[in-house]
């Protein structure tokens, strides 16, 4: 029994030749890899804004993508510097990826992310401030690796809220 047999991923020698839904299972396997490696970088996103390592953002994109959203119409470059500045008003965020959709061609990719942003605003009067979005991102492969290659950020909604505190008596049930 070769690889292949032994983990049913059609890995092993001569796997790439048995069909799985009109491709190979190489392809298959293939196409599962990138679309995980693509979802991993929408992931990496959400957790590099939160955790305010712009750093970490930038480098889920290539040199000078185009951005076109919220933070105005240019490169990723400039809408960095426009979030590290607009992430100052806020105590913390989290962002949270839903679903998302990426059809794949090749080296290239686009991508349909929903997403919804909680934001806990800095001041006296606590109140939560939430927007749902879609990233639309063109993504290619680089040096083995996904980047993204062109985002637009659409929202979809937002909405204002007091700050719900939770009493006394019920805190121990979310500790």
């Amino acid at each position: 029994m070769d690889a292949g047999e032994q983990t049913g991923l059609g890995v092993g020698p001569g796997a790439g030749d048995v069909m799985v839904a009109g491709t190979t299972r190489q392809a298959a396997l293939r196409e599962l890899i990138d679309r995980a490696a693509i979802h991993d970088i929408l992931l990496r996103y959400a957790r590099g804004v939160d955790a305010r390592e712009l750093e970490s953002v930038a480098a889920l994109f290539v040199a000078g993508a185009a951005y076109s959203g919220r933070l105005g119409i240019g490169t990723i470059e400039t809408a960095l510097a426009r979030l590290r500045i607009s992430l100052g008003r806020f105590q913390r965020t989290m962002h949270v990826v839903d679903h998302q959709l990426i059809e794949i061609n090749g080296d290239r990719a686009d991508s349909e992310t929903y997403a919804t942003a909680y934001h806990r605003p800095i001041g006296s009067a606590p109140t939560d401030f939430t927007v749902g979005v879609r990233y639309l991102d063109a993504l290619a492969r680089r040096g083995g690796a996904w980047l993204i290659t062109r985002r637009v950020v659409e929202m979809e909604w937002q909405r204002h809220a007091p700050v719900n505190t939770v009493s006394e008596q019920h805190s121990e049930t979310f500790s």
